[in-house]
């Protein structure tokens, strides 16, 4: 669980979108109750964190993944409003960093 300022954000882990395809799936913030069934409608978003001494694209070891989840709407949206605002990772040129 992070605490930003007095907000308090906490993620569950689940499992991956190839054990998921049509299946659907549940916001992981806490305390909503949002889900889908079969693909992700627009709006919601996958989360994916890992750690990795430089970024890569997938596919790669999903040993590496700490958390992959998926976020309504709603808490995408919120989600981005804790973050920094960063260049959008679109508009930067391939190897370029952030």
């Amino acid at each position: 669980m992070t605490k930003t300022g007095k907000k308090t954000v906490s993620f569950r882990q689940m499992m991956g979108p190839e054990l998921l395809s049509g299946f659907g799936g549940m916001c992981a913030w806490n305390g909503c109750r949002e889900t889908f069934k079969g693909d992700m409608p627009g709006g919601w978003r996958w989360l994916l964190t890992y750690h990795y001494p430089q970024p890569i694209a997938a596919p790669f070891e999903t040993a590496l993944i700490d958390l992959d989840c998926a976020l309504c709407p709603e808490h995408a949206s919120e989600l981005g409003g804790l973050l920094k605002k960063l260049p959008d990772a679109r508009s930067r040129g391939p190897g370029v960093k952030a």
